[in-house]
């Protein structure tokens, strides 16, 4: 059956219009794919710590009476790393973080509401502080939310913290099937800026520098790690040769 398709992106505060595009496709019965391609245009606002600005880009499908309407909030950011630096829509950034480590004591579960995270990521703030490493774990959407809002750059890793990672292959399998279903749901987040396969992990550096070209190569969104740091013989005090950046409490200099 014909369908009309639209696409329009705005300021998700100000509602502002960056771009509407319209296409007509055909919708054959099952699974189909369409992609529609818009320009923001040069002057489109990009997301930083200090202008945490975020768009919703909204999809609408008309067909016949029928129509549905999608929306998904983003933002605009290029992260990457210039020697030993990291820069961030072309300015040196300097993370100052703290660990998030999953301790909620009173329910035994991280909080999904977001008034819970903005208490969170504002007493971070208030020590000075523009980073959160979820220390072996992703958070639950209203993490990603508020940090998109607040302007805090989140570190993820796997839910994996093991000293013989390679030596089940069901684990390794669930863990490559995880950062799939991680990055499809969020990442689309401007805060996810980083990302670590999990904690100290040592045993097989082959499966995971196997791992490591996998999420690489299905999503550049992100800075990618092998591992936040190891004890792992001739591994730990240098980076791996994927490593995006580098996380250590030691270097082979001293």
């Amino acid at each position: 059956a014909p369908v009309n398709l639209s696409l329009q992106v705005k300021g998700k505060d100000d509602s502002k219009s960056y771009a509407s595009v319209e296409t007509q496709a055909e919708a054959v019965k099952g699974y189909s794919t369409v992609e529609l391609t818009c320009q923001l245009g040069d002057n489109a606002p990009l997301w930083d710590e200090f202008n945490p600005y975020l768009y919703d880009a909204s999809v609408e499908l008309v067909s016949g009476k029928s129509t549905s309407l999608t929306t998904e909030t983003f933002g605009l950011r290029d992260i990457r790393h210039e020697g030993n630096k990291l820069v961030l829509n072309e300015k040196p950034i300097f993370l100052r973080g703290t660990l998030e480590c999953c301790i909620f004591p009173l329910t035994g579960t991280p909080p999904t509401d977001e008034a819970s995270w903005e208490k969170l990521y504002a007493s971070a703030r208030e020590y000075g502080m523009n980073h959160l490493r979820f220390h072996s774990w992703c958070p639950p959407e209203a993490a990603f939310n508020v940090a998109d809002e607040m302007g805090f750059y989140v570190q993820v890793e796997l839910p994996v913290w093991s000293v013989t990672l390679g030596k089940d292959s069901a684990t390794v399998e669930f863990l490559r099937a995880e950062a799939k279903r991680i990055s499809k749901e969020y990442g689309n987040h401007p805060s996810f800026c980083f990302w670590s396969i999990g904690n100290e992990l040592q045993y097989d550096f082959n499966i995971l520098a196997s791992m490591l070209g996998e999420m690489k190569a299905a999503d550049d969104r992100h800075l990618y790690t092998t591992t936040s740091f190891t004890f792992e013989k001739g591994h730990g005090d240098w980076p791996e040769n994927q490593d995006d950046f580098f996380v250590t409490q030691w270097t082979k200099k001293g």
